[in-house]
């Protein structure tokens, strides 16, 4: 159980990481008064809200069984479970193709 919240833990921290910039940029934009385009309200309203993925970690973190908890998450909140899940899986790969580089380029 505590491996597997971990990495949930990990894809969450990465997603928010992810968005921040872009969610930055378009606060600066906001404050100066200046219009958001429709692609980025999207976003933000999509991809950007990551309350799901944080309500399906804290599910799963009070949880009596791990897999029993997953098994009560909504359709919903199981697809944000995976996007957490696929996201740390690309940083692993990345990471992993980084120290590969770094080792090849000796």
């Amino acid at each position: 159980m505590a491996g597997s919240l971990e990495i949930l833990r990990k894809g969450l921290t990465a997603l928010q990481k992810h968005v921040k910039k872009r969610k930055t940029a378009i606060g600066a934009r906001l404050a100066k008064k200046e219009r958001v385009d429709d692609d980025d309200a999207a976003w933000l309203d999509g991809p950007a809200n990551l309350i799901d993925e944080q309500q399906a970690l804290d599910l799963l973190e009070n949880a009596s069984d791990y897999e029993r908890g997953l098994s009560r998450l909504s359709q919903g909140l199981q697809a944000a479970f995976g996007r957490q899940i696929q996201l740390e899986a690309m940083n692993a790969a990345v990471e992993t193709s980084m120290i590969i580089s770094k080792e090849m380029s000796r």
